[in-house]
């Protein structure tokens, strides 16, 4: 149950660095970044956050980026 969380919050510190690469700093004002964030939920929870991390991004979580992430 912690490590499913861990893995999330680790996937999150992932997704706004992907966002930001992808669509620049105000991706959250960019349409095109909700219909690539719509794209990966429409996915559901059939990959773990490890796979689906590395299938969209190819990277591997790194919990160090993720503690990085709360200081």
């Amino acid at each position: 149950y912690v490590g499913c969380y861990l893995r999330a919050w680790a996937l999150e510190v992932d997704w706004r660095s992907e966002l930001g690469e992808r669509f620049g700093a105000e991706w959250f004002a960019n349409a095109e970044a909700g219909t690539w964030l719509r794209a990966l939920w429409a996915r559901g929870q059939r990959l773990d956050a490890d796979r689906l991390l590395d299938e969209v991004a190819g990277r591997k979580l790194d919990f160090d980026r993720l503690a990085a992430g709360l200081s």
